[in-house]
């Protein structure tokens, strides 16, 4: 069973999950600013909020496993890579093909600098082995065949064709790793692999931190949701997230080249409409909480502000100016959005607080 009560994380999650790319032009009625919450909801005791969760550590498999793949992908022919040996079934080497057909290359045929783990089967038949032997820098021409029953290019299927294929270099093993390489990587503060390791550490941790913050926002929601009480919402409200849901399904589904209730069904075992009405209405009764928490505790988004933190995101993510960005997303939509970033913040800082009191 899907959980409707956990609350949509992160930057673009949060933009969709308080309507920025509706395009709704929200009434008084609907619109939680003007809205008085009050009448809507009556708070549970966010004040004292017990939640228990865990920040994951960070492993040293999973450094190590990181380390290596920043390692490989910065270095070159020039800078680390093993050019002095012929390829060996295992090795992962750095590529450039271009596939053709009767002299002419065919879609999706060509690429530069892949990594391709001899062995692996990861391309078609003769492909992989074809290279077995070759020294860094030489060229060869593969003559191979497609499978007959090759689905991903039916027109390929059963084909002759050539690739031409470059041997770049060898990529270095774990036991293979250097600090000269390291110091040519230009990466800021990091000059040998003991710097490189602490690199992808804060790496890995920053993101442990982000997960673990996530996390306390799900449990908070929960918390927050199961504790108040909720009355009949006017519909008008309620049916500007459902349509919320409605238009990014169906923007997902005809990126992903389906139809939207495929695409609910697969992910969330229920058609479209069902999942739009339910995760539509979930939603609504979030942001009705959070506005009423906001409401009490002085932490809603005033108009004499609101300019200058339009301002500051639109520098942030891109946008030339404030009035750019509202061009593309409402303006009463980025002031929720910003209130329940503003109030989750408060949330977590208090039920941190109260996690670290009660050890």
């Amino acid at each position: 069973m899907v959980n409707v009560v956990k609350r949509i994380t992160g930057i673009l999650a949060a933009l969709f999950a308080v309507g920025l790319f509706a395009g709704c032009g929200a009434g008084e009625e609907t619109s939680l600013n003007s809205m008085k919450v009050e009448n809507y909801v009556t708070l549970g005791d966010y004040k004292n909020l017990q939640i228990s969760v865990e920040k994951s550590a960070v492993s040293d498999e999973a450094c190590d496993q990181l380390l290596l793949a920043v390692y490989q992908s910065n270095v070159t022919s020039e800078n680390g890579g093993i050019v002095d040996r012929p390829v060996a079934e295992g090795d992962l080497v750095n590529i450039d093909y271009v596939g053709m057909k009767d002299g002419v290359p065919f879609g999706n045929g060509t690429a530069y600098g892949d990594n391709l783990e001899i062995g692996s089967g990861s391309f078609i038949p003769g492909f992989e082995a074809g290279l077995v032997g070759a020294m860094p820098g030489e060229t060869r021409e593969l003559n191979l065949t497609f499978p007959e029953d090759y689905k991903n290019n039916p027109d390929l299927a059963g084909q002759a064709v050539v690739f031409s294929v470059k041997v770049n270099f060898i990529q270095p093993e774990a036991e293979d790793l250097k600090d000269s390489v390291v110091a040519a990587f230009n990466i800021n503060n990091v000059a040998d692999l003991k710097g490189l390791r602490q690199y992808v550490y804060d790496y890995l941790d920053k993101n442990a931190e982000q997960q673990y913050i996530y996390s306390m926002q799900d449990a908070i929601i929960e918390k927050l949701t199961k504790e108040s009480v909720i009355g009949e919402l006017p519909e008008t409200y309620v049916d500007n997230y459902r349509q919320i849901y409605r238009d990014r399904i169906n923007k997902i589904a005809l990126n992903m080249n389906t139809t939207p209730d495929m695409y609910t069904n697969y992910y969330f075992g229920m058609n479209s409409e069902d999942y739009a009405y339910l995760y539509g209405e979930v939603q609504a009764r979030q942001e009705l909480l959070l506005q009423a928490i906001a409401n009490r505790e002085g932490w809603a988004v005033k108009d004499e502000e609101l300019d200058a933190l339009i301002d500051d995101y639109a520098l942030q993510n891109g946008y030339p100016s404030g009035e750019e960005l509202e061009k593309e997303i409402p303006r009463e939509q980025l002031r929720n959005f910003f209130m329940s970033e503003r109030v989750m913040g408060h949330l977590v800082d208090i039920a941190r607080g109260s996690s670290q009191g009660a050890e």
